[in-house]
């Protein structure tokens, strides 16, 4: 017994199931995860390492070299370069395109740095190791303020933080445009010549009073009681307190008569940010992956508008990019583009193949398209250009097993065959030539799936979809094309065959196309001779083609 008449004699159950599927697959098209794009793995890593005052060449003979050996020892490492400058060193680590388990190198990485940190100078900073490089900011805001300074701004901007930590699947926010505080100590050199002192004498003076560190408990038996150091400043006027001790025993005098201690801002400032002019502190949103970002986004931008109507007089909180806005537009927009392309599939299919045929034809199309999605939300997949964009490509493609179907099915019936006979010889003749043909389709985009490579992370989509919906339309063909062509199909007794203009166009269309091909078969050689030229010339074309992975 063939697919099709295994589906036919089980008409109830395979109907159900069909429409089981395509609602499932309708609302999948709401629920899958939507992005702009197909995620992309970043596999770099940098190794910063500071030493203040050290020589660019001192800082690549002693820090930059002594990372790089130890962090050659790891094999999955690809390549390594490196960036010295003054009193800087910034390791570029980049991991073969095959390596998926990237937590497991990176924690290796950072354990060859650790194990080579006591060959560095002293007064080396530790190494840090930073390999969260893939996270992009779903939704920026900007926190501007009329009439607070930068201090203020920025415990506003911590309170705001800690808000939008509260929106769901958040995985991080970013605060960019910070200026860091520094406390400026300014001093003539005259005025410190008088008392014997030097910067560096200041410098250390104020070191080893401003102490953090905890001073030990005192345990009585009944009582414990914690002892906490006094010296940590805890304001500006602290700092101008300070007793500084003169060289000689000559006494001591506080900061304020020898220097002037002010507050103020990193000179010059670091990665300043301005929303409209105004100087802001930008909030940078990022989700965790494999989510939506349509559901995300709105999420965050209600948080955020609430968070907005809760801040003092004075503060402005914006939205500056809304991702979900492009998304909802790329993936929507595709989607329009999915369901035109369907229609014009649809009239094709019709106007050539009759009323019935057409619509027997066309009516495992939608079913493909929302089973498909069906496959992809269970497989967790995501919606986004790519993805969208294959369907767009394969509705010309799956088409053809119901009209192979169909037509073969009309014939056998024009022939004499009866309907039963006509569908379990049509499933039986057809189901392999059918299969070969999807598989053969489905292998050339195979190497799309298996590339390891970035470009291959980005169109894996496109093979995971061709295969998605060619299978299911094998499937359909075979199981839900025959039976509806054993139930519809009718045949005119005068023509034995579907009448009307889509058939009289067809028909047309068909004995130009015999002829042509006789006249192909005729000169033969002349047109394989020339198929050959062509295929050199493509061959040679490639070669001179400008190659971007991006238009």
């Amino acid at each position: 017994m063939s697919i099709s008449e295994f589906a036919y004699h089980r008409r109830p159950l395979v109907y159900v199931l069909t429409a089981a599927l395509m609602i499932t697959g309708f609302f999948s098209f709401f629920t899958l995860p939507a992005r702009e794009d197909p995620e992309i793995t970043i596999r770099v890593a940098l190794v910063t390492t500071e030493f203040p005052g050290m020589s660019a060449q001192r800082m690549e003979l002693l820090v930059t070299k002594t990372l790089e050996e130890a962090i050659q020892q790891i094999p999955e490492v690809e390549e390594i370069r490196s960036i010295t400058q003054a009193g800087l060193s910034i390791i570029h680590v980049e991991l073969h395109d095959r390596i998926t388990e990237l937590d497991q190198v990176w924690d290796e990485v950072r354990t060859q740095v650790e194990l080579a940190r006591p060959q560095l100078p002293a007064g080396t900073s530790p190494p840090r190791v930073n390999d969260d490089f893939s996270d992009v900011a779903v939704v920026t805001a900007a926190l501007t303020a009329d009439d607070f300074d930068m201090r203020e701004s920025f415990d506003m901007a911590q309170h705001v933080r800690d808000l939008l930590y509260s929106v769901p699947n958040t995985k991080r926010v970013d605060l960019l445009g910070l200026q860091p505080e520094r406390i400026y100590i300014q001093a003539e050199n005259a005025r410190l010549a008088e008392f014997g002192l030097g910067p560096e004498t200041l410098a250390q003076i104020l070191a080893q009073q401003n102490i953090i560190q905890p001073g030990g408990e005192i345990d009585t038996g009944e009582r414990a009681f914690i002892i906490e150091p006094s010296g940590n400043f805890d304001d500006l006027e602290a700092v101008r307190n300070t007793l500084i001790r003169l060289p000689g025993g000559n006494g001591v005098v506080p900061l304020r008569d020898i220097a002037t201690v002010a507050r103020g801002y990193q000179d010059p400032p670091l990665n300043k940010a301005y929303y409209n002019g105004k100087p802001a502190i930008i909030f940078a949103i990022a989700m965790i992956g494999h989510h939506s970002v349509l559901d995300f986004g709105a999420a965050a931008e209600a948080q955020l508008q609430e968070i907005a109507a809760s801040l003092p007089v004075g503060y402005q909180l914006n939205i500056v990019t809304q991702q979900a806005k492009e998304v909802a537009r790329a993936v929507y927009g595709v989607s329009a583009n999915v369901l035109l392309t369907l229609t014009i599939v649809l009239l094709v299919v019709v106007m050539f193949l009759g009323l019935r045929t057409g619509l027997i034809v066309g009516s495992i199309v939608p079913a493909v398209m929302l089973i498909s999605l069906g496959i992809m939300g269970f497989l967790g997949m995501q919606l986004e250009r790519m993805s969208l964009a294959t369907m767009v490509i394969a509705l010309g493609i799956l088409v053809d097993n119901g009209i192979v179907i169909a037509e073969d099915f009309k014939r056998r019936l024009e022939e004499g065959v009866t309907r039963d006979d006509a569908l379990r010889q049509t499933g039986a003749e057809l189901a392999f030539p059918l299969l070969a043909s999807s598989l053969t389709t489905i292998l050339v985009f195979l190497p799309l799936m298996l590339a390891e490579h970035i470009a291959g992370e980005y169109t894996r989509s496109v093979s995971m979809v061709i295969l998605i919906t060619l299978s299911t339309s094998w499937v359909l063909a075979l199981m839900l094309t025959p039976s509806l062509c054993h139930r519809f199909i009718k045949l005119k007794p005068a023509q034995q065959g579907d009448s009307g203009n889509g058939s009289a166009i067809f028909s047309r269309i068909e004995r130009r196309y015999g002829k042509l091909l006789h006249s192909i078969l005729r000169n033969r050689v002349l047109f394989l001779g020339g198929m050959l030229v062509f295929l050199a010339l493509a061959i040679a074309a490639l070669g001179v083609a400008p190659k971007k992975f991006f238009p």
